[in-house]
């Protein structure tokens, strides 16, 4: 990998961490998400093209009325970009960055601070958390950066295609965290139920505290009696007395007896706190309270109403059920989404074959279009119109009598106003049905969705993600993933990072300059003479274009192997070669579907640049390898055997 430095300025600081990103300065007006403005610096000046440079030296902002400080970002990467000068670097294509290659570095502690203090403000500047590390100060840089000769016009005849890949980008990448995060919201139907019944008590007993005469009407008597009953039946005790006599109503026919034989068991369990309070003690607290204080307080003002001191502490313990309950969602086994850079490419969590189709053409050809982006409630009808369209289109034939059709023209009339009358549960239409009605803030949804009995939330947010776009999720939203776990967040970071940029991202740690100098050295060093992949397009060290053949993946340069001695049993010129035979040996025949397949693959990559041209060696660090063996002997898997016996020397005369 190579080291470039980019010299901007902390008024960008907020748009870098939105997107994950640098562009060009011109893509920002014309690209339609997240942040418009990018300001330019003399080091960094061209609208067309970012400018990159192979060694960092300290630079100034001039003074100005807003906090301008200079700030500088080290990205560690495997792409190519044209030399306009010696030293001097430019690009004419976003830069996408990542926790691991990537550092913010700062001149001043004071500058630094700055910065972070002005991003509190900014809901949608949610990667801080992840790069914290790499969020430093240094200022031992000498000498000052070369100057651009006048001669230097940049263009970039290809930005319409560029900035329409970046809004692709964007709304996968808000897809997929929207997609992880309401997996990991999702509860169960009891919990939720719970919550909602709470919240509707919680409604009717402010809608009596505001009423002047402090008095609850008959409907809504009637209405909290029911709900009190429904809360009753979500209690242990109800529940275990009802599936030990398998009857619905074992538990109230027990108390009822009891209190037909003089045993009053039901005001007993209340008072130990396994029922709930009783309706009417809770009524005659609400209508205790004075005149103007009907909101939190009786006549003492140092104590909160019982009734609504009840009625916050139940909700707050429902609340806390539910989020004990959270799982994240594994990506050690089966993936059940999967993007590449062209769109959604499988969601093996829907299981109807049609579902199926119209979630995936909804993604592609609607939710991922720039047509649809930002608030929902600016476009929610044109949107609910566009996507019954494109079902009709998918349904075909069955359209006519399809409840898909029933079910979408009614929420198309519902968001003109009328009544909505159709069932809801888990399934996609009733998640898109959420997203259009209350989809312009995540928790606004997520209340609603709770509301309608639905606890299964990773379809409505994949929507309310992909239509949102990641650069314009906040960090309240974010903060729910990437404050899990740091093993896990490592994991879904890669993930993620590797669905859509088709390439793995193998964590490296940042060391202090001395060591990445010596790094680059190396790595440079090594680099003579060897043509890089770049997957579209290959270029070797004399500048000389080469087309890489149809179908052949991109195989990161930093993950090939750093050359050395012809002493190895390899020969230098066959190495790189061999490497991707493996490669597609590998595809070819680890038929496993799992999460440790993409594990096996990555360690491999990582084991070719480890032992370079050293295939025994490559081979024994492999066998080192957990996700190589078998879960239960400790044997290498059947796939080790098979790469050994093709490519190994002493066990194949030849390699190709």
């Amino acid at each position: 990998m190579n080291t470039y430095y980019i010299p901007t300025s902390t008024l960008n600081f907020n748009n870098i961490f939105s997107t994950e990103s640098i562009s060009p300065k011109s893509f920002y007006e014309k690209r339609g998400f997240g942040y418009r403005r990018w300001e330019s610096v003399e080091e960094n000046k061209f609208d067309d093209s970012i400018v990159l440079y192979k060694s960092p030296h300290k630079f100034e902002r001039p003074k100005s009325d807003v906090e301008d400080r200079p700030m500088l970002i080290e990205i560690r990467t495997d792409e190519s970009f044209a030399e306009i000068q010696e030293g001097v670097y430019t690009s004419e294509r976003t830069i996408y960055l990542d926790k691991w290659h990537t550092r913010i570095i700062f001149f001043s502690d004071e500058d630094k601070r700055i910065a972070l203090i002005n991003s509190e403000s900014s809901g949608e500047t949610k990667m801080i958390r992840l790069y914290k590390e790499q969020i430093i100060v240094e200022d031992n840089y000498e000498g000052t950066f070369p100057v651009i000769g006048e001669g230097f016009i940049p263009s970039s005849p290809q930005k319409e295609e560029l900035i329409n890949k970046d809004r692709k980008i964007n709304k996968l990448k808000g897809l997929l965290y929207g997609y992880y995060i309401g997996a990991f919201l999702s509860s169960s139907s009891d919990k939720v139920e719970k919550l909602s019944i709470l919240r509707d008590i919680n409604n009717i007993f402010h809608s009596i505290i505001s009423n002047p005469s402090g008095m609850p009407s008959e409907m809504q008597c009637k209405r909290l009696a029911d709900l009190f009953d429904k809360l009753q039946s979500h209690t242990p005790l109800f529940k275990d007395f009802n599936k030990e006599f398998e009857r619905e109503d074992a538990a109230t026919r027990i108390l009822e007896i009891s209190r037909q034989n003089g045993a009053d068991l039901r005001t007993f369990l209340r008072e130990h706190g396994i029922l709930p309070p009783s309706l009417s003690v809770l009524l005659r607290h609400l209508q205790e309270m004075p005149e103007g204080k009907q909101v939190a307080k009786r006549d003492n003002e140092d104590s909160v109403n019982p009734a609504i001191e009840w009625i916050n502490k139940e909700m707050s313990k429902a609340q806390s059920e539910i989020k004990n309950s959270h799982q994240p969602l594994s990506v050690d086994n089966e993936i059940e989404i999967i993007v590449s850079a062209n769109g959604l490419s499988s969601i093996d969590y829907i299981k109807d074959a049609l579902l199926k189709d119209l979630y995936t053409s909804w993604v592609n050809d609607i939710f991922c279009s720039s047509k649809y982006d930002g608030k929902v409630g600016t476009f929610k009808i044109d949107l609910a119109k566009e996507i019954t369209y494109k079902a009709k289109d998918i349904c075909s034939d069955k359209w006519e009598n399809s409840h898909i059709r029933t079910y979408l023209n009614q929420l198309i009339q519902h968001l003109a106003g009328k009544e909505f009358t159709q069932s809801w549960d888990n399934g996609l239409l009733s998640s898109i049905a959420a997203v259009l009605i209350k989809g312009d803030n995540w928790e606004t949804l997520l209340q609603f969705m709770q509301s309608k009995g639905m606890y299964e939330y990773r379809l409505a947010f994949s929507i309310y993600g992909a239509l949102n776009g990641f650069a314009n999720l906040t960090r309240d939203f974010t903060d729910n993933l990437i404050t899990l776990e740091s093993k896990y967040v490592s994991e879904i970071y890669r993930e993620f990072y590797g669905e859509i940029f088709q390439k793995p991202l193998i964590p490296t740690k940042n060391e202090g300059s001395a060591a990445r100098e010596t790094i680059r050295t190396s790595e440079e060093e090594a680099d003579q003479n060897c043509t890089h992949d770049y997957g579209v397009q290959s270029v070797n060290n004399d500048g000389e274009d080469m087309q890489t053949p149809a179908g052949e993946e991109h195989i990161p340069q930093g993950y090939l192997p750093i050359k050395k001695d012809s002493a190895s049993d390899v020969k230098k010129d066959e190495w790189e070669e061999l490497c991707k035979q493996m490669l597609s040996f590998f595809d070819e025949n680890d038929h496993d579907s799992s999460k440790d397949k993409k594990l096996r693959r990555a360690s491999l990559i990582e084991a070719q640049r480890q032992c370079p041209n050293n295939i025994q060696a490559m081979f024994n660090a492999l066998r080192e390898k957990d996700e190589w063996k078998t879960p239960k002997t400790h044997k290498p898997k059947k796939i080790f055997t098979q790469m050994r016996e093709t490519f190994l020397p002493s066990e194949q005369g030849t390699f190709f």
